[in-house]
């Protein structure tokens, strides 16, 4: 049974540019889950969407057939990545 889930991500400070970074983020978790929709939604387009990144996160809201266990190791074996808050959502 597929499971909603919301996301919140921060990269670490200096490792590159943060724009580039979610959209890493965001071609790699498609592998293993359905993307909803992701905050900002002009990553790549919009020059200060590294500046919101950086300073509110990037926000993902997917689904996945995925245990709990396989989404964390996803996100802690994610490069840059400084922390994040995982939720499960009912819709």
């Amino acid at each position: 049974m597929s499971c909603v889930h919301d996301v919140v991500i921060y990269f670490e400070e200096g490792s590159g540019t943060q724009d580039y970074k979610a959209l890493a983020v965001i071609f790699s978790l498609k592998k293993i889950a359905n993307i909803i929709e992701f905050y900002p939604k002009d990553i790549g387009s919009n020059h200060q969407s590294a500046g919101i990144i950086k300073e509110e996160g990037l926000r993902i809201r997917f689904s996945t057939e995925c245990n709990l266990e396989k989404i964390q190791k996803f996100f802690f074996e994610t490069i840059s990545l400084k922390d994040y808050e995982l939720g499960t959502s009912d819709h």
